[in-house]
C-alpha cells in the first residue's frame, strides 16, 4: 500500500523557491538580452550561469518533497523521494516508535514542512541511533521505523493506517527477502558523481565555456564585420596563419560547439566511468581541451 506523507506547507514554500529562482534567471536572460551584447549582458550573463546551480538545486529538492511516498509490502517498506529509494526489509524492522526530537543537527537541507538528512535520536532506552528522516512534519509529528543498523523517521498522513497496514502484512510474512540499501535512479548511480577529478573536469570545462560566451559577449560590440575563426600552420612562417575570413556572426557557433561537446562527453563519461574511469576522464579532459582551445580562436578574432 502507498502511504503519502502528511500534508505541509513545505510544498508552497519548494514551489515559491522553485518560481523565484526561475524567475530570476529569466530576468536575467531577458535583461541581457535586451541590452544586446556588450559588457553589461556579459556580467549578466555571469551571474545567471552562477546562480543556476542553485536553482537547480532548489528545484531538485522540490521535487522531492513532491515525490515523497512510503510504500508498504509484505516484503518491506520503500521510502521514495527524488531520485532515491530507501529498501528496508520487513524481516529488519524491529519496532517502531513515536517521534522524537532529534539528538544531533540535522545534516541535510530542510525549510518549513520538509526535512530530509541525516540524524540521531535516542531510543526508549537512551541509546543513539543513526537515523534518515524523509517527513513533512517536526519530529514530534513522525514515527520512526527501528533496524539494527538504521532508523527511518517517516510522516505517513495518517500514522494509524499505516501501522495497522505495517502489522498486517508482517503477520503474513514476506514473499522475497530483499536486502537493506539505497537505491538511486540509473542517471544518479553513475560513479561519475563520487569522483572528485570528474567532476573537477566538468566543473573546468563549464567555467571555461561561460567565459567563452562572456569573453564573446562583452568584446563583440567591437569586433570588425568579419573575422578569422580559423587558421593554418605555415611551415614557412612556422607560426598560424588565418584562413578565410569568416561575417562576425558565425562565431556564436564556436562557444555552442564547445557546450555541445561538454554535454556530449559529460553524458558519455557517466555511462563508462563505473567500468573504464580511466576513459571517462579522458573523455572529460578531451571536452576541456575543445574549450580551451576554442577559448584561444576567440581570443584572436580579428580582421584579415
Amino acid at each position: 500500500m502507498v502511504f503519502r506523507p502528511a500534508p505541509s506547507r513545505g510544498g508552497w514554500i519548494g514551489v515559491a523557491l522553485v518560481v523565484a529562482a526561475v524567475a530570476v534567471e529569466a530576468m536575467l536572460a531577458a535583461a541581457a538580452w535586451s541590452d544586446g551584447p556588450g559588457p553589461r549582458a556579459a556580467m549578466l550573463g555571469i551571474l545567471a550561469a552562477v546562480l543556476l546551480p542553485a536553482s537547480v538545486f532548489v528545484a531538485y529538492w522540490a521535487w522531492g518533497f513532491f515525490s515523497l511516498r512510503y510504500t508498504l509490502t509484505r516484503d518491506g517498506l520503500t521510502i521514495a523521494w527524488a531520485a532515491s529509494r530507501q529498501i528496508v526489509p520487513m524481516e529488519a524492522i524491529t519496532h517502531i516508535l513515536a517521534g522524537r526530537p532529534y539528538a544531533a543537527p540535522l545534516r541535510g537541507f530542510r525549510w518549513p514542512g520538509h526535512e530530509v538528512g541525516r540524524t540521531i535520536i535516542r531510543d526508549d532506552n537512551d541509546h543513539p541511533q543513526t537515523t534518515l528522516v524523509y517527513a513533512t512534519t517536526e519530529p514530534a509529528g513522525q514515527i520512526v521505523i527501528v533496524t539494527p543498523s538504521l532508523a527511518y523517521a517517516i510522516s505517513p498522513a495518517d500514522p494509524v493506517a499505516f501501522i495497522d497496514d505495517f502489522k498486517m502484512r508482517r503477520r503474513l510474512g514476506p514473499v522475497q527477502v530483499l536486502q537493506q540499501h539505497t537505491e538511486q535512479a540509473r542517471w544518479a548511480r553513475s560513479t561519475l558523481w563520487r569522483d572528485p577529478t570528474g567532476l573537477a573536469l566538468l566543473a573546468a570545462g563549464f567555467l571555461l565555456n561561460v567565459l567563452a560566451w562572456a569573453w564573446l559577449t562583452w568584446k563583440y560590440p567591437g569586433l570588425p564585420a568579419e573575422v578569422n575563426v580559423q587558421f593554418r600552420y605555415d611551415p614557412v612562417l612556422r607560426s598560424s596563419v588565418p584562413e578565410v575570413l569568416q561575417p562576425l556572426a558565425t562565431v556564436w557557433r564556436l562557444p555552442q560547439i564547445g557546450l555541445a561537446g561538454l554535454v556530449a562527453n559529460g553524458a558519455l563519461a557517466a555511462l563508462v566511468h563505473g567500468r573504464a574511469r580511466m576513459a571517462a576522464l579522458l573523455l572529460l579532459l578531451g571536452a576541456v581541451l575543445v574549450q580551451v582551445g576554442l577559448t584561444v580562436v576567440l581570443s584572436r578574432l580579428g580582421a584579415g
